[in-house]
């Protein structure tokens, strides 16, 4: 069945909202369900359906015999009992309850017997749901035109009527996708959008896929900081009990007042004014380090340890040189030591080898024949491993820094590799050349035959030959 979404007014755009997603709400037709009994005989009944999200209450009145039930249905469509309640004409009953996803729920009874109240009235039950807006949710397949649109229905809408109520989804063709994602506090949380630059969204807690919104603590959330400048977030990242936001002109902490951020709890600060460059943030052992705006600098944002206050140190402040065409790309080694990973754009590949307990950090140039395009760390199996893709004379390859070498095992010098895009001959026989260097074509390499030094030669048709045979090679 076709469902049509209308709009009073222009709203919809082609192809930009098709596949967006719309919250509709309406005031509640019923916020109750009853069964009111008039004599003294109770007969087997079950109230209508009533769809609850949020706080809901149950209240029974007047004196009987029977066994109450309350029962919410299942994801089957079947319903199964919540919570039961007996009575031999001695009790009533208060309960109450919070749904985070909005259920269907029902009473039920059994038959029994009633005796008339004191107040001259014979016993109900009811129960109520607190909030007084049911949410529908509703996809839109196409537009038809700006104020028309197919749609499919994705939760149930309480009416057809038309509701001044509604919000658009905040990530379409239209509003824009997020720019960084990062997980804090059971939660996903996204920002930046070409609608918010620096807005804030984040999901219901524990359930990474659902941004419904609702009236509870863990409902999903959307806030952006009131800055000065309409600056794009570049960055998120999580330390202890802080979410961090990196824009291209602010760093934003943001955190909950002594407590978990909730829709109703939450502080936003601003930490610093440098700017960050659109890469993502590093953890560096205890700090999250990020690429200032312009690519040229590294900082450290992290708490002062004497103030409320946080810092942004740079760096590079000794090695500024080292960054002068700009850093595209970082990747963080933790074992066996600290070193921070830098890809220029002129091809080169930086490490900053930093040590927080002793707040030392040193930079270092690593230079090959070729341009190194990107960077990434594997966690190995004694050390981490540096992976590379490097460009050389037109072929491109994925190479690894020797774990070994990088990792000080000095066990068998004959097998560590100090040289780039290295190949390794190692079969256990003699040979006199070494295949398959197809990538050093007329190039100069280096050679180390059974730990000896073999000197230079020039690479053709991907072969190199020496002399006197050799057993294990690296050239």
């Amino acid at each position: 069945m076709a469902n049509t979404l209308t709009s009073s007014v222009a709203v919809f755009e082609d192809p930009g909202h098709v596949g967006s997603y719309w919250q509709l709400a309406h005031r509640r037709e019923n916020s109750s369900v009853d069964i009111t009994t008039t004599g003294t005989t109770i007969a087997a009944e079950e109230t209508s359906t009533l769809r609850i999200i949020g706080d809901w209450d149950l209240y029974t009145y007047g004196i009987w015999t029977t066994t109450l039930y309350l029962e919410k249905k299942d994801a089957a469509g079947a319903w199964e009992v919540v919570r039961s309640w007996k009575s031999n004409d001695d009790r009533n009953v208060i309960a109450n309850g919070t749904e985070s996803e909005e259920t269907e729920f029902r009473l039920r009874i059994i038959a029994g017997s009633a005796d008339l109240a004191s107040g001259g009235y014979y016993p109900r039950f009811i129960l109520e749901a607190a909030d007084s807006k049911i949410f529908g949710l509703v996809k839109i397949n196409t537009v038809t035109s700006s104020t028309v649109a197919d749609v499919t229905i994705v939760n149930p809408v309480q009416s057809v009527d038309a509701t001044t109520l509604w919000t658009e989804g905040a990530f379409s063709a239209a509003k824009g996708f997020p720019r960084t994602v990062t997980g804090y506090g059971g939660r996903a949380w996204y920002a930046g959008t070409s609608a918010v630059g620096n807005g804030l969204w984040g999901s219901v807690s524990n359930d990474y896929n659902n941004f419904r919104r609702s009236t509870l603590d863990d409902s999903s959330l959307a806030f952006a900081p009131s800055a000065q400048e309409r600056n794009e977030a570049n960055w998120l990242a999580s330390q202890g009990e802080t979410l961090i936001m990196g824009t291209s002109g602010e760093e934003w902490t943001i955190h909950g007042d002594g407590k978990p951020i909730t829709p109703t709890n939450f502080q936003i600060e601003r930490q610093s004014k440098f700017g960050s460059a659109y890469l993502p943030a590093q953890l560096v052992d205890e700090s999250i380090v990020f690429t200032q705006r312009g690519n040229r600098k590294m900082r450290r944002i992290a708490a002062r340890s004497d103030a409320d206050s946080w810092s942004a140190p740079d760096l590079t402040v000794l090695a500024e040189h080292v960054t002068v065409s700009g850093i595209i790309q970082t990747a963080f080694a933790s074992n066996p030591h600290s070193i921070l990973w830098c890809v220029t754009a002129d091809g080169r590949l930086l490490g900053m080898t930093y040590e927080t307990e002793q707040n030392v950090f040193g930079w270092h140039v690593h230079n090959t024949d070729g341009l190194i395009e990107s960077v990434a760390v594997i966690y190995g199996g004694e050390v981490d491993e540096v992976w590379l893709t490097v460009l050389r004379s037109g072929r491109r390859t994925v190479e690894r820094l020797d774990s070994a070498a990088f990792g000080r095992v000095f066990d068998a010098p004959e097998s560590l590799i100090y040289v780039d895009g290295a190949k390794t001959y190692d079969s256990g026989s003699p040979v006199t050349s070494v295949t398959g260097l197809d990538h050093f074509d007329g190039k100069s390499v280096s050679i180390l035959a059974d730990g000896a030094d073999y000197g230079l030669q020039t690479v053709v048709s991907g072969t190199v030959t020496i002399s006197p045979a050799a057993t294990k090679i690296i050239v």
